[in-house]
């Protein structure tokens, strides 16, 4: 729940408020109770999904864990999570991915720009080679992974030559799905 980077974009941090990890056995117990429904697919969503942790009985939980946790939930078949931040994308989540029979191939990782001076007036907190980096350690972890992105267009100072940049970024990386928004 809510969010701690303040995009200036972005109303979440003053709507929902500081981002809110939820206990894993309250997940888990919500997970069992659809599992035992019928329910095949679970989906953890969040603003930035990947910097989900929460300690618990002395023990910190991150998301890696808990994608791990709900592996072992029988009748699921499949585990998603959405949207996730490119500062948060750690390697043991990307190794979860890999690893985790039943977690999905599928990254939701928005670029936002592929021009540095936009990322800034966004304050996004990552830079597009930063970025770069982020998706080769992707790549290379999870060969194969289908990847998507959201980009903003018209944004705050946005020149021909910053929209070009976001459109090689787009051709770059080869999005499985890329959401486009108007600013």
């Amino acid at each position: 729940i809510g969010c701690d980077k303040f995009c200036t974009y972005c109303v979440v941090p003053s709507t929902r408020g500081p981002e809110q990890s939820r206990p894993p056995s309250q997940i888990l117990s919500e997970v069992h109770v659809l599992a035992d429904q019928g329910v095949r697919e679970v989906c953890l969503l969040g603003q930035t999904v990947n910097s989900y942790k929460h300690t618990e009985n002395g023990q910190l939980h991150r998301l890696s864990d808990l994608i791990c946790a709900i592996n072992d939930v029988e009748g699921i078949e499949r585990i998603r999570f959405v949207t996730s931040y490119p500062r948060d994308m750690t390697d043991d989540l990307l190794q979860a991915v890999r690893d985790i029979p039943k977690a999905v191939r599928y990254l939701h990782v928005p670029l936002q720009h592929g021009c540095d001076e936009q990322l800034r007036l966004m304050k996004r907190g990552y830079t597009v080679a930063e970025y770069r980096e982020m998706m080769a350690r992707i790549n290379e972890t999870i060969p194969g992974c289908s990847v998507s992105s959201d980009f903003i267009v018209g944004f705050c100072g946005e020149t021909e030559e910053s929209h070009q940049l976001s459109m090689d970024s787009i051709r770059e990386h080869r999005f499985k799905n890329s959401f486009i928004f108007k600013y």
